[in-house]
């Protein structure tokens, strides 16, 4: 898939490659391709454990498998529109936060599955991550997610200040006593 994509493939080449590919096993995927431009495609296989679909809106999509319902996915696209304006990695936690409040996942038989992980990664323009947060086997995945993105916040605009005006910039741990009042996060010297 990315190979097509770097060479200039369209979203649906990618797809097709993918389809290509992976044969007999890609009724058991779910993909989405939002490219720059804002061409997307998606793809949910036959085989994707019920309850398994998208949404496609303008310039995003939201999927998942193994969910309580529909409304699962329902809710996570109101959030996802309903943050327009905020940070893209804050846009796309509140839309995970929606989908677990809505039901989040479930077994075949309908019982409600645990959280396990969250991960959110933005790129930047020049494809570096410039918001990249990830939390596996955590019993409140999302919840932790929530609570790391404001470290993970805080971070980046000091990273940023030190990037862009390094005389005018303090010291790490003088920003981090200034604008981190989390006691979970470990002072480097202590």
């Amino acid at each position: 898939m990315m190979r097509v994509l770097n060479e200039g493939g369209s979203s649906a080449d990618a797809l097709a490659a993918t389809r290509t590919n992976d044969g007999a096993n890609f009724k058991y995927r779910q993909l989405a391709v939002i490219r720059r431009s804002g061409e997307l495609t998606c793809h949910t296989g036959t085989g994707c454990r019920d309850w398994a679909g998208h949404v496609v809106g303008d310039g995003w999509i939201v999927l998942g498998n193994s969910l309580a319902s529909a409304g699962v996915l329902d809710a996570m696209a109101q959030a996802f529109c309903e943050s327009a304006g905020a940070a893209l990695w804050d846009r796309l936690l509140r839309a995970l936060e929606a989908g677990r409040d809505a039901g989040g996942q479930s077994m075949a038989d309908g019982r409600h599955t645990r959280e396990r992980s969250a991960a959110i990664r933005v790129l930047a323009d020049n494809l570096l991550p410039c918001f990249d947060l990830r939390v596996d086997l955590h019993q409140t995945a999302v919840e932790e997610a929530r609570r790391l993105s404001k470290i993970i916040a805080a971070i980046e605009t000091y990273n940023r200040l030190r990037g862009e005006h390094p005389p005018d910039t303090p010291a790490i741990l003088d920003w981090e006593s200034a604008h981190l009042n989390d006691p979970s996060v470990p002072n480097v010297l202590a």
